[in-house]
Parts: structure tokens; sequence; C-alpha cells
């Protein structure tokens, strides 16, 4: 199918049928289980020249007497980033509940929006106690960023509810978001009778993906044929910029900063959000079926895997973790139900959501349901090391923590799971083997470099070695006995090209050529293929040969990933697989429901009489047992 194509395969377009459904709002389903309290008590005014003006405070501290707001220093005490976000918050709420004081609370975010928005339709980000703008400092000073692209986001969203629920107000909205737009569009040049070419806009991926999540909000409201184009250049952007496999990271994921190209980041990763809402409003299918790919490939990786992850650097990196790695895949994932109606999306995210409720390495829950307070994260000191929760509440926090809770709530009951109320218990999954803990002394001509960012890479451990022509280190390995897939995180050769040989205890040998790269020592990831660890001298030797080769990690993945998470009244089991082959993974006792998928999402038949799953080639499942 080609990437314009004309044929809009039905499902396509319930997305926007589903989107239309909640515009008369008096008609939708009554949920309220969503506490907005402590977003609430974020609210403050600043008293500018122009009057007074409602803030959301960027942070917030617990107090014996409850959260106390605060500024960032030296910042401000309120941003466009927070407010634009909050603004999301407070319309979807209305959608959900038709409550009225949110439709109140978002006509005061806009109020701070229109305030600080510049006649170019750029934004000014912060602003400080005394009413004055920040307009120099570098996280603040107006262009085509983050905030004006959040901005045009929460806008277009809100212009879209507003529409209906007081069509007086959304021709205010799209007077103000006329500048914006007419900004952005100057970013994507188009050549009459030509196809738009792919387009960047903002400095990164991250960023494009909002712009595409507001020209989609708006053209849903508003066909513009001038929006199509625009929308084209953006999405092929986002396609351009994807990287790795099922089997290889960053498994699929756009990545989304080009000054930086080995490097994924948890947070704002919007692009499987944007093509899924994008493909639906736009009627393209194959943006619709790059957002389910990125599903099929990582978010299962993930929710069996580590769970979640602050970065790939290309190695993953645990910490920290925060409200805003997860709640812009749960709410791609929800927009890929909405549009499609496989339960796979919906169970997807109930797993991914399920961070909040204690899926997480603190196993603790992550928000307060009678406040709808938010904690801004969870740190550690590695991957074996528990998690400890940051109990503050911040703006950021607060909102996309929300923004998971209302986008789970749309789901109602939806796909196996039904709900994120799930707590972490045990699993299998990756183990990164740190080569900077290498046994000492080792042999050669080995130099240890502490580095936090490397040739736009970024170390797991925050170390790496580089091992010259004849060097050899050993690691010790914590793992189980077992098979596993290793993947070698190394930079290019830098003089001449390089052998690498990674050797077991018990003499199995991998190797891989590594040619000589002009990146420097950018990392990437190496497949080497499978290595099985027997129970004796868990302990692997690095051989370097003929180069000089920076070194990182040794990436292990058990063949089969596995979680196991626990709720009121069931326990629930998710795999997937990491092998190229079938793979059979032994159940632990009689499941009452169980389900799973091939490596491009279809379903395929278990047979419910074995006590065991055969998982396709890179296959994913999920079995439940009620209690």
């Amino acid at each position: 199918m080609s990437e314009e194509g004309s044929d809009m395969p039905s499902r396509i377009c319930q997305l926007v049928a589903a989107l239309a459904a909640c515009v008369v709002v008096i008609s939708c389903p009554a949920y309220g289980s969503v506490e907005l309290a402590h977003l609430n008590n974020l609210k403050g005014t600043v008293h500018t020249p122009a009057g007074p003006l409602p803030v959301w405070y960027i942070y917030a501290e617990p107090t014996p007497a409850g959260y106390r707001p605060v500024g960032a220093a030296g910042e401000g005490v309120a941003c466009v980033d927070d407010v634009a976000r909050a603004l999301l918050v407070y319309v979807s709420h209305f959608e959900l509940t038709g409550d009225a004081s949110s439709l109140a609370h978002a006509r005061d975010a806009v109020r701070f929006l229109a305030a600080l928005r510049r006649d170019d339709g750029t934004y000014v980000n912060f602003i400080h106690a005394d009413g004055t703008l920040n307009e120099t400092g570098p996280t603040s000073r107006p262009g085509v960023n983050w905030w004006m692209a959040r901005a045009m986001w929460g806008l277009a969203r809100a212009r879209y509810v507003f529409t209906d629920a007081d069509p007086a107000y959304a021709a205010y909205l799209d007077e103000l978001l006329r500048p914006s737009v007419d900004r952005l569009m100057a970013e994507v040049p188009l050549r009459p009778g030509q196809p738009p070419e792919p387009r960047i806009v903002g400095g990164g991926a991250d960023v494009s993906a909002i712009f595409l999540l507001a020209v989609s909000w708006l053209y849903l409201v508003e066909p513009d044929p001038a929006l199509e184009p625009v929308a084209a250049a953006l999405a092929r952007g986002l396609l351009e910029a994807r990287s790795g496999s099922a089997s290889d990271p960053p498994y699929g994921v756009v990545m989304p900063n080009p000054g930086s190209p080995s490097v994924w980041t948890g947070w704002g990763h919007h692009a499987l959000e944007a093509l899924a809402l994008a493909g639906a409003v736009f009627g393209n299918a194959a943006w619709l079926e790059a957002a389910a790919d990125i599903a099929h490939s990582f978010a299962t990786y993930l929710v069996a895997g580590p769970g979640a992850l602050a970065a790939q650097g290309p190695a993953p990196i645990p910490y920290p973790q925060i409200a805003y790695d997860v709640a812009p895949l749960v709410r791609g994932l929800v927009t890929l139900y909405e549009a499609t109606g496989s339960d796979l999306y919906a169970d997807l995210a109930f797993l991914a959501g399920s961070w909040l409720y204690g899926n997480n390495p603190a196993n603790e829950r992550m928000f307060l349901p009678e406040t709808g307070a938010v904690y801004d994260g969870i740190d550690g000191d590695g991957w074996h090391a528990p998690g400890r929760v940051n109990y503050n509440a911040g703006a950021e926090s607060t909102v996309e923590g929300l923004s998971i809770l209302l986008a789970l709530e749309k789901l109602q009951g939806q796909g196996m799971l039904a709900s994120a109320d799930l707590r972490y218990v045990d699993g299998a999954g990756p183990i990164v083997v740190e080569a900077e803990e290498y046994e000492r002394p080792g042999f050669g001509w080995i130099t240890l470099r502490q580095a936090a960012h490397l040739d736009g890479s970024r170390p797991s451990g925050g170390a790496y070695v580089l091992l010259q022509d004849g060097s050899e280190i050993a690691l010790p390995v914590a793992a189980p006995p077992g098979t596993y897939r290793v993947h070698l995180i190394h930079g290019g050769a830098r003089t001449r090209a390089a052998t690498v040989y990674i050797v077991s205890a018990s003499g199995q040998v991998l190797e891989a050529a590594v040619p000589r790269s002009r990146t420097g020592d950018r990392l990437l990831a190496t497949d080497l293929g499978l290595l099985q660890l027997d129970k004796a001298g868990r302990r692997l030797h690095i051989f370097v040969a003929d180069g000089t080769l920076a070194v990182d990690a040794v990436l292990l993945h058990p063949e089969v990933l596995w979680r196991r998470l626990r709720g009121a009244d069931r326990k629930v089991l998710v795999l997937r697989s990491m092998a190229d082959g079938a793979r059979r993974f032994g159940l632990p006792g009689a499941a009452d429901a169980v389900q799973v998928h091939d490596a491009q999402g279809r379903p395929v038949p278990w047979d419910g009489e074995t006590g065991h799953i055969e998982l396709p080639p890179l296959g994913f499942a999920i079995a439940v047992y009620e209690r």
C-alpha cells in the first residue's frame, strides 16, 4: 500500500467517530473517578501590568499541612509547557464528565497561554512571580520549539471541545491559533505539484510529533486542505526517524533528537500517539500502520521486559522514571485501540499505565486517588537496586499522570485486562553487563572513561572502556542459567576495522566485525546471536583484535521476557519472545484466559488444554489467573 493510499480501511474511520461521539458532552457517560483537586490547588494568581493572571505552579513539595506550590529558581513560577498540558487535562476531563468547573479552569489556562503568546505565534515559556516574562532564558525564549508546539496542541484540542460547548469561544481560539499555524506552515516549504518532503520541525522528532498532534486536532474540527501537506511532511519526517526492530534496540521507535541519533528518551516520545491520530484523522493507513508497528515492536518489549525506561542510549537506562515516560505511550495505545478496535492495544495500554499503580521499581502507587496528585518520579542506583520515590508532585508529573488516568478511563473495561490496577511481582527482563565493571586489571591497553554523553550516544552506566588491539576484559554476569540473545553496545572502530569476540565460561564464542566508522565512538547495538549461560562460572570475556573500540556494555535478553503482576483479584503473566524462531513457554498452572499475538499483532490460536504457550517469533502473550 502506498503511503498516500486513497483506499481508507473502514476501521480507520472509527477513531474519528469515537472522537466525535463526545462532542455533545451531555450525551457522554459519566465517569468522575479521576480527581483533579491537586491540579486545581497548584493554581494561583500572578499580578501583571495587564491585571491578575491565573497560573499553575511548576513544583509542589509535601508538608505536614499538604503540598506547597513553588516555582523554578531562576526560570519562573509557571510556564507554557505545563499550563498547555493542564489545558489538555481539563478539556479531556470535561469531555468525560461534563464537569463545568473543568471547562472554567480550561478558560483560565487559555488566558495564561494568550498572555505569553507573541504576535508571531511563538511563546515565551516562563513568567516570574512579579508578573514579568522571562524572555531571554534558554528554557524560555520564544521560537519554534517545545512550548510553541505544546501551546498549539492544547489550544487545538480546546478548540475541538469548545466547538460545540461554546462556538463563540471556539472562534476566539481559532484567532488565537492562526499566527502559530502560519508560523508552523512557514517551517514546511512546499513546492507546487510536488509531494511534501519529510520534515522535522522544532529541532527534533519529539517536538515535531507534538506539532503533528496539533495539526490533526485542527483538521478534525475543520478539514482545511492547506493542513494536509503540512501533516504529510511532519508524518514522513517521523517515519524517517524510526530506528531498530522488534529484535534490536531501540525496537522500532522514533528517535527524538538528530543531535543525539543513538539516544531515545522516555519523556516526550509522542510519535506513536501522533502517527496514530494523524493516520485516523487524515485517513492515511500507512501512518496508522507505523504506529501499530511501534506498539508491536516496542510497547510489547517494554511491558514484558523492563516495564518502563528512562532512556536507551542504545543500552536501556532504567532511571529516573517519571510519568512523562509513560503518558505518551498510554495515550498512543488508547488512540490505536479507538482506531482499530483491537483488544491488544487496550491491554498494552493497561499494562503500560500500571506503572502508576505499582508496576514499577519502587513497587508503590505513584498517585493519590483522593486528590489526583502524581509523584515526581522514581530514582535508583541501577537495575538490581529498589527504586526510590520522589514524593514531590509538580505540575508536569500531575498533568501527565492525570492524562494516563483519563485515557484509561476511556477504555471502560475493554480488553482482556479491563484495568491497570496491577503491581509488580517478579520477572525476567534485560540484563545490562557494564563494561566498566570489568575485573581488574584486565589485559592489554585498557582505558576507563567517565562520560554522560558520547558522540551522540549515552553510556548506560555513565562510563565506558576503550580497548585497543589485543586487549581483553572479563565481566562477571549475574544472570540465571539459560539461553540469551546478546547485543554488544560499542562504538565504531577508530582507526581501522576491528573484530570483537565474546567468550563464555563454557567456551562458546560470539564474534562481530566492526568497520571503521566516521561517527567515532558513537555507540550502537550489534546483535551477536544466542549465548548459553550454564551454572558454572558466569563470566564473559571480551577480546578486541586489530582496531581500537569503545565498549559500553553487553546487553542480555532471555529468549522469552516475562513479567508477573498481581491485582486485587487476579494474577497476570506477560510474555514477549526475543527469539527469531518459535519458543515454548511453560505456564505456572492453568490460566483462566490467554491471548497470543504474533510480531505483527495478529491473534494466534492457543490450545487451552496444554500447560504451555507456543510463542511465535518475536511474539507476545498475556495469561490471566483469576483468584
